[in-house]
């Protein structure tokens, strides 16, 4: 039967045994998506320079589902491996853009990603040189960014034939989350008689996060 050399690590630690000559559990072992993260000395209290991003710090680190301050959350499953402990995350209506982990005295591995993901795994501490493996969790740093966007019209209404359809009357569309300012166009409808007639009043807006657009009609009856 063959034995991995993770497998034969994790065999001679339960002996007592260290094979410190080698790094089997190096501190770059890639992470699921294949980001290698970068190892850099540990400066308390450590926040991460997260830029124009949002800032989360989840210790202690147990597997669950955790809110976000600015929305959104982010699902942490951890896992023990040969080489230690690590975990996954996956993120709902976020993009992430860093993970730092910290373990160990003075060191932190950070995944740095050139283009937003949603979840990785594999994610782990650097490598300890006195047992060969990675060292335990003690936090995670996210940077991030909250992506939802809700757009929410204003009721339809009937008005009579002199009444002002300026927004200010009918009721202006608002919204929630990471999105762009509103605009709205309209569209008439004519109706069973020359002074009866639909507006259809469309709604818009961009979600900053994805750069799709949200919309919504309200129909304003003349």
């Amino acid at each position: 039967m063959k034995i991995s050399l993770k497998q034969l690590v994790l065999c001679l630690s339960l002996l007592g045994i260290s094979l410190q000559v080698f790094a089997q559990c190096p501190s770059d072992d890639p992470s699921t998506s294949g980001v290698i993260p970068e190892q850099i000395a540990w400066n308390p209290p450590g926040d991460q320079d997260c830029q124009n991003y949002s800032f989360y710090r989840l210790e202690p680190i147990t597997s669950g589902v955790y809110p976000l301050p600015a929305g959104g959350t982010v699902t942490i499953t951890v896992t023990n491996t040969a080489c230690g402990p690590a975990f996954s995350v996956v993120g709902n209506s976020v993009n992430l853009f860093s993970i730092a982990v910290k373990g160990g005295p003075d060191s932190v591995n950070v995944y740095d990603y050139n283009s937003p993901i949603v979840n990785d795994g594999n994610l782990h501490s650097v490598h300890n040189p006195n047992n060969g493996q990675w060292y335990g969790l003690s936090h995670i740093d996210f940077c991030y960014e909250f992506c939802e966007c809700l757009l929410t019209c204003p009721a339809d209404i009937d008005l009579d034939c002199n009444d002002s359809t300026d927004p200010a009357v009918t009721g202006t569309a608002t919204s929630s989350g990471n999105c762009s300012p509103i605009t709205y166009s309209d569209v008439i409808v004519p109706g069973s008689c020359a002074a009866d007639y639909t507006i259809e009043r469309t709604w818009s807006t961009t979600n900053n996060c994805t750069n799709t657009t949200e919309t919504c009609i309200q129909e304003i009856n003349i």
